[in-house]
């Protein structure tokens, strides 16, 4: 019975980790596309959001924040998949590369 039990801990930690892995090719192509979708929209939201933060998710603007850490914040609570992005509104457009999607929750900047 002690062998049972430890062969289905092991079974359910190897569904975590599986669940917890996204695909980085997911997260750069959604950062991409969410990039050029920013790029085509920033002369229609430049004047109303200068300097703000969107949040960004499937080529839509989510909402905007005053700071980077309140877009992520926001970001992490609303899509568990982590699959976001968050751009400043500037006059031009910045690739924030990786930073662009969420922090996994308790990492480091």
């Amino acid at each position: 019975m002690a062998y049972r039990a430890r062969d289905d801990s092991k079974r359910r930690t190897n569904k975590v980790a599986k669940m917890n892995r996204q695909p980085t090719v997911d997260r750069q192509k959604e950062i991409d596309q969410n990039l050029e979708f920013f790029l085509r929209e920033l002369p229609k939201i430049l004047a109303d959001h200068n300097g703000k933060y969107a949040l960004l998710r499937h080529q839509k603007i989510i909402a905007y924040y005053d700071t980077v850490s309140d877009a992520v914040s926001a970001g992490n609570q609303l899509y568990s998949d982590r699959l976001f992005s968050v751009q400043q509104v500037t006059q031009s457009g910045t690739d924030l590369g990786y930073f662009s999607y969420a922090v996994p929750l308790g990492a480091t900047q």
